[in-house]
């Protein structure tokens, strides 16, 4: 890569609201995700680009590592970073769809399919850890990206967390409102991925065919302190979206 090219479209202003290496993060973004540079291609050093942009390298690790969380781009030891095989839409199963998706700055739409109060079956109740005729907010959300149905979310939210949720407007950000209103902060999410057909219900609302190939990512939500605050199933349309698990080194045997 010519040094010069990797620098076209960065733009970094020190007075904007967003932090300094979020800008360098959605610059280096909107380059590999355009097109400009082929995976494998060599990202110059973090202490190159902390000298060029006039920026402190610690800005720059944060980016790197942002990058790097997203599948965008990935380290060898000794050898640098590099752009990874193009992810055009990777599951990243315990964050906040709307605030992934600003972050993509992808085109996005949440659709409301129905909200209610109600005491969950065993299952839920177990992985909340709620005590038998304890409510939940139950809530399943239709996500849709540049237009085309992408998920389906079933989420299940005790009703002592997060009192009077079922009246908020749930086409936010439901970790946005959680912080915001209820001072509840999401901090960790454990998840489980499989595959199987779609039901004739999801076919419908993903606009594909009955038993098409789903993925499946079943989810809990935890505070830092690991209180349970959410229970969540996700519904991917398997032919929108892959799942991205990153480089990892095999060992010896």
């Amino acid at each position: 890569m010519d040094s010069t090219s990797f620098y076209e479209g960065i733009e970094l202003n020190r007075e904007a609201f967003e932090p300094l290496y979020l800008q360098l993060f959605h610059g280096i973004q909107n380059s590999i995700e355009s097109g400009r540079f082929n995976a494998g291609t060599r990202i110059p050093p973090e202490l190159e680009i902390a000298k060029t942009l006039n920026i402190s390298r610690i800005t720059v690790r944060q980016a790197m590592d942002e990058l790097m969380s997203r599948g965008i781009v990935y380290r060898e030891q000794g050898r640098g970073t590099f752009v990874s095989v193009p992810q055009m839409e990777g599951i990243r199963g315990g964050s906040s769809f709307t605030e992934d998706m600003k972050s993509r700055r992808k085109k996005f739409e949440t659709v409301v399919l129905s909200i209610d109060v109600e005491v969950p079956n065993e299952q839920i109740r177990g992985k909340l850890k709620l005590d038998p005729g304890e409510q939940t907010v139950r809530m399943i959300r239709k996500r849709i990206v540049e237009d085309e149905p992408w998920a389906i979310q079933y989420s299940h939210v005790p009703c002592s967390t997060a009192p009077g949720l079922e009246h908020e407007d749930l086409t936010q950000s439901l970790f946005y409102i959680l912080r915001k209103k209820y001072q509840v902060y999401p901090a960790w999410t454990e998840a489980i991925v499989s595959a199987r057909g779609a039901t004739a219900e999801e076919a419908r609302v993903l606009d594909i065919r009955e038993n098409d190939v789903v993925l499946i990512v079943d989810g809990v939500t935890y505070t830092e302190s690991f209180d349970t605050i959410e229970a969540i199933t996700s519904v991917y349309n398997a032919g929108k979206v892959s799942l991205y698990m990153g480089r990892q080194r095999h060992t010896m045997g």
